[in-house]
């Protein structure tokens, strides 16, 4: 329920034009994209912070 008024609420040009000056530009992806899109961000970000010593 809350993905579909997720996905809904993206393409309300209304909430689209309010986000833009804050530099924020939405876009829907379903939870199965999301998930992976946050494994790989993550997977990125930990080997960038490892190699440049942020972490161990």
């Amino acid at each position: 329920m809350l993905v579909g008024a997720i996905e809904q609420a993206v393409k309300v040009p209304a909430i689209t034009a309010r986000l833009a000056p804050l530099s924020i530009f939405q876009s829907y992806a379903g939870p199965e994209q999301a998930a992976a899109e946050i494994r790989e961000e993550f997977r990125r970000v930990s080997t960038m912070a490892r190699k440049t010593g942020l972490v161990k």
